[in-house]
């Protein structure tokens, strides 16, 4: 869904679009339970207007009117003996009415397929996640 306008011709003839996926975040915070991953740019362009985050030092710093911080968060809770929880949370931060107005459009436009992409992501961390358990291994490495 998020790269439709791209397949549709939206993107200036030569332009180079790479494909977006949880390769395009920055890893901000990796522990034991916990993953969180962060973005900035206009996410609502064809070509999402990604801005080079190459750390959390980059990704922390103050953003521009007209441009949006995005935080996906995994965390795994444990319930109860070998029974574990995992829990996606995803915070949006945009400065500006106006960035405010076209995050809110796009984030409609893609909230059923984002749904959908973030279960089967959901599905792929609780198939790591078992799959380490019944080989006694930590939930995460936290190196």
């Amino acid at each position: 869904m998020r790269q439709l306008p791209q397949n549709v011709g939206f993107i200036k003839k030569g332009q180079v679009v790479n494909p977006f996926g949880l390769h395009s975040f920055t890893l901000l915070e990796k522990s034991a339970s916990e993953l969180c991953y962060g973005l900035r740019g206009q996410f609502w362009r064809a070509d999402f207007g990604l801005e080079n985050v190459p750390d959390a030092n980059a990704y922390l710093a103050a953003v521009s009117p007209g441009s949006a911080k995005l935080l996906l968060r995994y965390r795994v809770a444990e319930l109860k003996e070998a029974q574990y929880e995992l829990c996606t949370e995803t915070f949006i931060y945009c400065p500006d009415k106006i960035t405010q107005m076209k995050m809110a459009a796009y984030w409609l436009a893609i909230s059923a397929g984002s749904g959908w992409i973030q279960k089967e992501r959901s599905k792929l961390f609780s198939q790591k996640f078992k799959s380490r358990l019944r080989n006694g291994k930590k939930l995460m490495k936290n190196e």
